[in-house]
């Protein structure tokens, strides 16, 4: 039995994939969500509230609320409205776990960093520099000194 390993060469293909999928899902839901509505302004029966939920849930939910406002579903009652909203939750919550476990939040905060220490000259190279000037502990004081090396001196208070 050979197992296929997930590699960064075939991650983008399953990236690839499950956006895909997600379309043609959003785009179903979307079209379905059209369907209902045009049966309740012809007097033909709604389509069940399990379906449309269910369609939301499985990854559809962006899609619902963009027909939810652009169809103007009046006829929808405040129940089915506020399982619509809770559906989200899981899939907020999944989406959460696939980005962290996906996405390296110390590469980035380390290059975010990076820039801003480049941008206001305080990175990690300058501190090594002011580093090397310094001998012993630091003091704070009136003779302290700076990271430059230079001395501060304090005006006393008159």
């Amino acid at each position: 039995m050979d197992q296929t390993s997930l590699t960064p060469e075939n991650m983008g293909l399953l990236v690839l994939g499950m956006a895909a999928g997600l379309m043609v899902l959003n785009l179903a839901t979307f079209t379905v969500f059209a369907m209902d509505k045009q049966r309740e302004m012809n007097g033909r029966e709604p389509l069940p509230e399990v379906l449309l939920l269910s369609l939301a849930a499985l990854g559809g939910w962006p899609a619902a609320k963009l027909a939810q406002l652009v169809l103007r579903f009046q006829e929808q009652t405040a129940q089915f409205r506020s399982l619509l909203n809770l559906v989200a939750l899981p899939l907020v919550a999944v989406a959460a776990i696939v980005t962290f476990q996906t996405v390296d939040l110390w590469a980035i905060e380390a290059r975010v960093m990076s820039y801003i220490g480049e941008m206001t000259g305080t990175g990690p190279e300058f501190a090594a520099k002011a580093d090397d000037t310094q001998k012993g502990p630091q003091r704070i004081g009136p003779t302290s000194r700076t990271k430059a090396g230079k001395t501060l001196t304090v005006a006393p208070k008159q």
